[in-house]
């Protein structure tokens, strides 16, 4: 599916989670059945991803050589916020991205600086492992592993739950009854 019809989308769910909260204000849960798998998976454009992530310091992320949206900040192990970005007074590297070094190693990856960026094709030798490269690291760190979709957090946002279930299951798509 097209990433700009998927935003379309959320702009329409948007509005009808608007209109809905107007007219239903008592109602706390709204259950969604959605086949539309591209965009329950789709993440918001400031969410946490180690995909493509550059190792070392710079601007990033870049879109046609203007700088794109900025991630949203992640958290350590005990709880504490972790801005991604070096701060605007920064001597070196204002509004720099950290880099996936870095920011392993305020984690307390301390070897990150010898592992490489990701491994070739994003083809993990140890998935479960998860130490083989930056990438995967941060991939399993919590807070990155629990990204939810921009989708999941729209409803949220709103006050509703949200559930989804399994594709074509035959015991829970009433379709799949006949």
């Amino acid at each position: 599916m097209d990433i700009s019809l998927m935003k379309i989308y959320l702009l329409k769910l948007r509005k009808q989670f608007n209109c809905l909260r107007t007219t239903f204000l008592e109602m706390q849960l709204l259950l969604l059945l959605m086949i539309m798998q591209p965009l329950i998976k789709k993440h918001g454009e400031d969410a946490l991803s180690a995909c493509k992530a550059p190792k070392l310091p710079k601007i990033w992320p870049e879109k046609n050589g203007q700088q794109g949206c900025q991630m949203r900040g992640g958290c350590l192990a005990n709880k504490q916020p972790q801005s991604l970005y070096f701060p605007d007074d920064h001597p070196h590297n204002p509004d720099f991205f950290k880099g996936m070094v870095i920011i392993l190693q305020e984690r307390g990856f301390h070897n990150a600086v010898n592992l490489p960026a990701q491994c070739t094709k994003f083809k993990c030798q140890d998935p479960e492992e998860g130490m083989c490269c930056c990438c995967c690291i941060l991939f399993n760190r919590p807070n990155f592993k629990a990204q939810k979709s921009a989708l999941e957090e729209l409803i949220e946002s709103h006050g509703h739950l949200v559930f989804f279930y399994p594709q074509f299951h035959c015991e829970l798509n009433f379709i799949e009854q006949c």
